[in-house]
C-alpha cells in the first residue's frame, strides 16, 4: 500500500505544482499586507513614530518688521480634541509671533470641537475683514477606521477654498499623524514646528497686508 501511494505521489506531483505555487503566492501577499497595515499602527514601519519633524525652515521666511507687525491682526482656530497637544502648538506659535513684535492683544483665538468644524469658523473670521491671516491648529491621529482619511481630506480642501474665496491666507496647522508618538514629537515643547507656524502666519499676514494696500492704491 505504501509503495502504491509513493508511486501515485510521484506521478501526480506535477498536477499539484500550480496549487502549491498559488498557496505560496497568497501567503506572501498576506504577509506583505500585514507588514504594511499591521505594522503601520503597531510599530516597525516607516509610518510609525515618534519620527522627528524636519527642521529645514526656509531662511527667506522671516517675520515682518516690528512696526508693521504691530498693525497685523491674527486669528487662530484650534480644536478641543487632543487639547494638550494643540495647546502646546498654540503656545509655541503665539510665543514666536509675540517675540517678532506682534502684540498679544492682536491675537484672537476661537475654539471648535474637532478638525471638521475648523473650516466654517475660519470662513467667518476670514470674511469679517478684521484679520490678515487665519492660523488653524489641530491634531488628527490615524485609527482603525477610514475616519482619519476622510476628515484630513475634507478639512484641507475646505480650508483651501476658504482662502481662495476670501483673499485671506489660511495656514494649515492641522497635523495628520499615523501615531500618537508622531504627534507628540511635533507638538511638544522644544519642537520647531509650532514656532515655524507662528512665523509663517506673520509672514503671510504681511503679504496679505501689503497686497491689500497695493490693491487699494491701484483702485483709488
Amino acid at each position: 500500500f505504501f509503495f502504491a501511494m509513493s508511486n501515485r505521489s510521484k506521478t501526480s506531483s506535477n498536477s499539484w505544482a500550480p496549487y502549491v505555487a498559488a498557496t505560496v503566492g497568497l501567503a506572501a501577499t498576506a504577509m506583505g499586507m500585514w507588514n504594511f497595515f499591521g505594522k503601520k499602527n503597531e510599530g516597525g514601519s516607516e509610518h510609525n513614530g515618534p519620527v522627528e519633524p524636519h527642521k529645514d525652515m526656509p531662511r527667506s521666511l522671516k517675520a515682518p518688521p516690528k512696526e508693521l507687525a504691530e498693525k497685523l491682526q491674527i486669528a487662530i482656530v484650534r480644536t478641543a480634541w487632543n487639547e494638550s497637544m494643540v495647546l502646546s502648538m498654540q503656545a509655541g506659535a503665539e510665543e514666536a509671533m509675540i517675540k517678532s513684535g506682534l502684540p498679544k492683544e492682536n491675537i484672537h483665538v476661537e475654539v471648535v470641537p474637532g478638525a471638521y468644524e475648523i473650516p466654517i469658523c475660519a470662513k467667518y473670521l476670514a470674511q469679517s475683514g478684521k484679520y490678515n491671516v487665519v492660523l488653524t491648529l489641530g491634531v488628527l491621529i490615524n485609527g482603525e477606521t477610514a475616519h482619519f482619511e476622510y476628515i484630513s481630506s475634507a478639512v484641507s480642501q475646505a480650508l483651501m477654498h476658504v482662502q481662495i474665496q476670501t483673499n485671506v491666507p489660511v495656514l494649515y496647522g492641522v497635523l495628520n499623524c499615523f501615531t500618537e508618538g508622531q504627534a507628540i514629537a511635533r507638538t511638544r515643547a522644544g519642537s520647531d514646528l509650532p514656532g515655524s507656524l507662528g512665523v509663517s502666519a506673520l509672514h503671510m499676514a504681511e503679504v496679505q497686508y501689503r497686497l491689500a494696500e497695493e490693491s487699494k492704491e491701484q483702485s483709488a
